[in-house]
C-alpha cells in the first residue's frame, strides 16, 4: 500500500475579507504524479502557497508524511522536503552547475570540499542522465537544462515532494520526453510530484490523477482514464462543453455609431493586425484568451503604449495618446483589476482624485462642502446601501466590494464617454460579483460605452451585448450575445483550451 505524502482538506484562505480558497483539497502518494489545473485566478497558486508555506491558509487541515502540519514559511516546507520549482529560475547565473547544487546547507552542514562537491554533482547528473558540464556557468544553459538542474538540486536536498509550477509551457518535445524519463526515476525513489498548469495537454501524459480548480474550490478529482478534454474543460469553466461549432461573425447595422476604432494594429509582437470597432453606448466584451493581448489593447486605448503600426480612431479622428492624461481628457476612463486607493485621503477625495487631477477647471477649487456634494451623487449611485452619503467617511472601508465600487465612482467622476474595465470582478468574492455586474449595467444607463476585458467568459456573458474572442493578438470571433450564441461561445472557449 502506498504511503500518503500530502493531504490538504477543506482549505480556506483569505486576503483581507476576500476568500481566495474555499473548500480546496489535494492529496498525493509516494511515487505519484498528480496534476493541478484551472483557468487563471482559479486558486491554483494560492493552494500551492499553502503547501509551501508561502501563503499560509486560514482554515482547514494539512498533513505531510501523515503528520498534521501548519506551514508558515518556505523554510519550514523545505525542511520537510517540499521543493517548489517555478517558471522564474532560482539558480544563480554566475555560479557553475556544481556550485548551484551545493551552495545551500545540506542537513545543517555546509559542504566546502570541492572534490566532494564534484563527485556528488557527477553522481546526481548521472542518476538523471543530465548531460551538462558540471563546471558550466548556469547562465549559459538552455531553459530546459536549467529546469533539469533545479530538479537535481531538489534531489540533492532530499526532496520527497517536488512541485513544478507552470514550467512545462514552451519546452521542446524532446525536453518533455526527457521529463517523462525523470519522472519515472523520481517515482522509483518514492518522490511525489505535483504539476501545476492551465493547459491540459501538458498534464495528460504524466498525471495519474488530476485535481480541477474553479473559483477557489476543488471541483473535481479525475483518474487518468477519466481525462476527457470536454469533461475537464467543463469543470474548469463551470459550463458543459461539447466539440465547438464554428461561429460566424456578426455584422452591425450601418446606422450604429462607432465611438472607437482600431485598424490593423501592431504592437511589440503582442498585437498582430488587430482590428475592431466599439459602438456608442454598447457593453463590448473582449475575451482575453491570452492575457497579454487584452493588456496590450487596454494600454493602447488608455495611452500607456504607442502602436508600432496601424490606425487608432476616436470619434472618427486619428489619435495618438502619449499619456493617460490625454486619454482621460478625451473622455476615456480605466478601471484596473487592482484598486489603487489612498488610505490617507477621505472617501470623497478618493472618488474625485482623477477628476481633480486632470480637469484644471476643478483642480484645487472645491472646498470641503462642494467636494462632498459632488461625490455624494456618485456615492448614492454606486454605494447606496453600503455607505450613507450624508455621514462623513474620513477613511476608506476595508470591504473589498466597497473598494471596487469606489474605483468605479472615481472613473465615472471624470465624466467619460468610454470606460475600460479590466477583469472587473475577478478579485472580488464570489458572492459579491453580481453587485459589480450591476454597476457595469448602470454605466450603460448613464450613457457610457463600456469595454470589459476579461479572461473569464462567465463574467462577459453576465454583462456584455457583444463579445470579441481575442487570441495571439488577433480578433478570432465577433459574436452578438444571445441565447442562441451562448452555448456556441462556451464550446468555442473549450476549443481554445484544447488548443492550449
Amino acid at each position: 500500500m502506498q504511503k500518503e505524502i500530502l493531504r490538504m482538506e477543506n482549505i480556506v484562505t483569505y486576503s483581507g475579507n476576500k476568500i481566495l480558497l474555499n473548500n480546496a483539497n489535494i492529496n498525493l502518494f509516494e511515487g505519484e504524479v498528480v496534476g493541478l489545473i484551472g483557468v487563471n485566478n482559479s486558486g491554483k497558486s494560492v493552494l500551492i502557497g499553502g503547501i509551501t508555506g508561502l501563503l499560509p491558509f486560514d482554515q482547514g487541515r494539512s498533513f505531510f508524511q501523515e503528520n498534521k502540519v501548519q506551514l508558515q514559511s518556505m523554510k519550514q516546507s523545505r525542511d520537510l522536503g517540499i521543493f517548489p520549482i517555478q517558471r522564474k529560475s532560482s539558480l544563480i547565473n554566475s555560479f557553475t552547475v556544481a556550485e548551484n547544487l551545493y551552495m545551500t546547507p545540506i542537513k545543517s552542514k555546509i559542504i566546502i570540499n570541492k572534490e566532494d562537491i564534484n563527485k556528488k554533482t557527477k553522481d546526481v547528473l548521472n542518476l538523471l542522465d543530465i548531460r551538462v558540464d558540471m563546471n558550466e556557468l548556469v547562465g549559459n544553459l538552455s531553459d530546459e537544462n536549467r529546469l533539469f538542474i533545479e530538479i537535481c538540486r531538489a534531489i540533492v536536498n532530499d526532496a520527497t515532494l517536488i512541485i513544478l509550477d507552470n514550467v512545462l509551457d514552451g519546452l521542446s518535445d524532446s525536453a518533455l520526453l526527457k521529463l517523462d524519463e525523470i519522472f519515472q526515476l523520481l517515482k522509483s525513489i518514492h518522490v511525489g510530484i505535483i504539476l501545476v498548469d492551465t493547459k491540459l495537454r501538458y498534464l495528460k501524459p504524466y498525471c495519474q490523477r488530476l485535481f480541477v480548480m474553479r473559483d477557489g474550490s476543488t471541483v473535481g478529482v479525475l483518474d487518468q482514464e477519466e481525462l476527457n478534454d470536454n469533461l475537464v474543460i467543463s469543470l474548469m469553466i463551470g459550463y458543459p462543453v461539447e466539440d465547438g461549432d464554428q461561429l460566424l461573425n456578426n455584422e452591425r447595422k450601418p446606422n450604429e455609431g462607432v465611438l472607437l476604432s482600431l485598424k490593423n494594429i501592431y504592437l511589440k509582437h503582442t498585437l498582430d493586425n488587430l482590428s475592431f470597432d466599439i459602438y456608442q453606448n454598447e457593453i463590448l466584451g473582449i475575451f482575453n484568451v491570452d492575457s497579454s493581448s487584452g493588456d496590450a489593447i487596454s494600454e493602447v486605448i488608455y495611452g500607456l503604449s504607442k502602436i508600432d503600426k496601424g490606425e487608432f480612431l476616436y470619434k472618427d479622428k486619428p489619435v495618438c495618446f502619449k499619456h493617460t492624461q490625454d486619454a482621460i481628457q478625451a473622455g476615456i476612463a480605466f478601471v484596473p483589476e487592482q484598486d489603487h486607493l489612498f488610505t490617507n485621503l477621505s472617501l470623497e477625495e478618493n472618488i474625485l482624485f482623477a477628476s481633480l487631477q486632470f480637469k484644471s477647471s476643478l483642480f484645487g477649487k472645491l472646498n470641503n462642502s462642494e467636494l462632498k456634494y459632488t461625490a455624494g451623487e456618485l456615492i448614492s449611485l454606486f454605494l447606496k446601501g453600503y455607505i450613507n452619503p450624508y455621514v462623513p467617511q474620513p477613511e476608506i472601508p476595508m470591504n473589498r466590494l466597497i473598494q471596487r465600487k469606489i474605483t468605479f465612482s472615481r472613473a465615472v467622476a471624470t465624466n467619460p464617454e468610454l470606460l475600460i474595465c479590466m477583469n472587473p470582478a475577478q478579485t472580488i468574492d464570489i458572492t459579491s460579483k453580481t453587485a459589480v455586474y450591476e454597476d457595469i449595467l448602470t454605466l450603460k444607463k448613464l450613457g457610457i460605452t463600456v469595454l470589459v476585458i476579461s479572461s473569464d467568459l462567465r463574467e462577459l456573458l453576465s454583462v456584455c451585448e457583444r463579445i470579441l474572442i481575442v487570441n495571439q493578438g488577433k480578433v478570432r470571433e465577433d459574436i452578438i450575445v444571445d441565447d442562441r450564441t451562448n452555448s456556441k461561445l462556451i464550446n468555442k472557449y473549450g476549443s481554445y483550451l484544447r488548443q492550449f
